[in-house]
């Protein structure tokens, strides 16, 4: 993602701003390959349904969060792999933030080390106990 994105984060005004591949106005320069796309869209419709978050790409490592409040997340944030952007966004809801999505440009770098099948079930099921853990988006 170009450096330049941030300032779209910063103009958005919120506690928490997520970048976005999702969005109908965000310019996809390269698009990810192999199914990927189709499992990523399945596993936002699943952490969705569970979680309540209303959020089309919480996974989209782009992300804007105000000073203090990143400092009372990162106390309270248990999940170190591929599944804590969805704890961040509960937390933040939870803590009381505003939170928001905006487009961005993004291509796609070869170089992810994510292991579909295996790091997707994990995922999903780190999902479940975070909506346990924190309660669901209200």
């Amino acid at each position: 993602m170009p450096l330049t994105e941030l300032f779209k984060l910063t103009k958005a005004n919120f506690d928490f701003v997520l970048g976005s591949r999702a969005l109908p106005e965000s310019k996809i320069l390269k698009a990810q390959t192999r199914g990927r796309p189709r499992l990523g869209r399945f596993f936002n419709s699943f952490m969705r349904a569970i979680t309540g978050i209303p959020f089309l790409d919480t996974q989209c490592g782009f992300k804007l969060i105000r000073g203090d409040l990143a400092r009372k997340i990162g106390d309270l944030q248990t999940e170190n792999r591929f599944a804590f952007d969805v704890e961040l966004v509960l937390l933040a809801h939870k803590l009381g933030a505003t939170v928001s999505e905006v487009p961005v440009e993004w291509a796609h770098q070869e170089s992810s080390r994510v292991v579909v099948w295996r790091d997707g079930i994990q995922m999903a099921s780190r999902v479940v106990v975070l909506a346990g853990k924190w309660g669901r988006w209200k």
